[in-house]
């Protein structure tokens, strides 16, 4: 797979920020973010519009977007904000060769990092404030089909945030008339930021651990998570349990089983899953609040 960029620009807010909007303060949950940007690969059956005129329009709606989200369009202040100052978010357009289906069933997962517009791990240290921290890459397959991908800095999104995101810009592609709904960005309240100073997450990220960093790619085929949850599901007082659960515990299972075979090691593995706890406060957060408020469950597996 060869993929030529063919254009990149940085494209601002289509309003400029108001003054009083102009610091975006960090929670004690973005600051405890991992330094590294969230990436994701949305891919789309080509498209009724042409090249150009599709281009135009996902370019006019992605400035639109980015006066609803500006903390997006601008820079890492220090470590306690977002300086809000419309300098942009990075825009990249590429020509892919081969068919977008070829690529959806590779199973390599790392030849999907070159549909990027950055590699989530590039910079471990804290971003500078010359750095994007938000980067769009739309890729054109020759067969027509198109490919977009996102990579956000995490100390300003979670999962959630980034999806929302995509939402109100699909939203704003579909109808530049639509109203989108109140985006919510002071999570400091429930959250207060913290001097971390001393106790940092970046500093337990080393660079040398760019080097054991694995991506892997599992295929559940459709009937054969059906039969595991009716198997898990399948007692008096079990309830059927979701896709999710059901996938997740199978995996955890075979992680606990290596594990202890692997007991002379002597190493403590942790298995780390996010939740979204925006719908589990008391009271619930608004699904638009923005930023990290996502603490990891996870499980000790020895």
């Amino acid at each position: 797979m060869e993929v030529h960029i063919i254009s990149k620009e940085i494209l601002k807010p289509s309003s400029s920020t108001p003054q009083h909007q102009r610091t975006y303060k960090l929670s004690v949950l973005d600051q405890l973010a991992p330094s590294l940007y969230i990436p994701i690969i949305l891919f789309f059956s080509p498209p009724r519009e042409n090249f150009c005129k599709n281009s135009d329009n996902l370019k006019e709606s992605f400035s639109r977007a980015l006066t609803h989200f500006y903390p997006f369009a601008g820079r890492v202040k220090d470590d306690f904000s977002i300086d809000c100052n419309d300098d942009g978010a990075a825009f990249i357009e590429a020509r892919v060769s081969g068919d977008m289906s070829m690529v959806i069933e590779q199973a390599d997962i790392n030849q999907h990092q070159h549909l990027l517009p950055c590699s989530p791990y590039a910079k471990i240290s804290k971003l500078s404030t010359d750095q994007v921290t938000l980067a769009v890459q739309v890729n054109y397959f020759n067969c027509g089909g198109m490919a977009i991908s996102i990579c956000i800095w995490h100390a300003v999104a979670d999962g959630s945030t980034l999806a929302t995101f995509v939402k109100s810009w699909a939203a704003i592609t579909r109808d530049p008339k639509h109203i989108l709904d109140e985006v919510i960005f002071d999570c400091t309240t429930l959250f207060p930021p913290q001097d971390l100073s001393s106790f940092s997450l970046h500093n337990l990220m080393k660079k040398d651990m760019l080097n054991e960093i694995v991506t892997k790619r599992f295929l559940f085929d459709g009937s054969k998570v059906a039969a595991l949850r009716d198997e898990v599901g399948n007692g008096p007082s079990l309830d059927r349990p979701t896709r999710f659960i059901a996938v997740s515990s199978l995996i955890l299972a075979a992680m606990m089983t290596v594990t202890r075979e692997n007991e002379a090691d002597q190493q403590i593995s942790v298995v780390t899953i996010p939740v979204n706890l925006r719908g589990r406060l008391k009271p619930p957060v608004p699904k638009q609040s923005i930023g990290n408020i996502l603490p990891g469950g996870h499980s000790v597996l020895g």
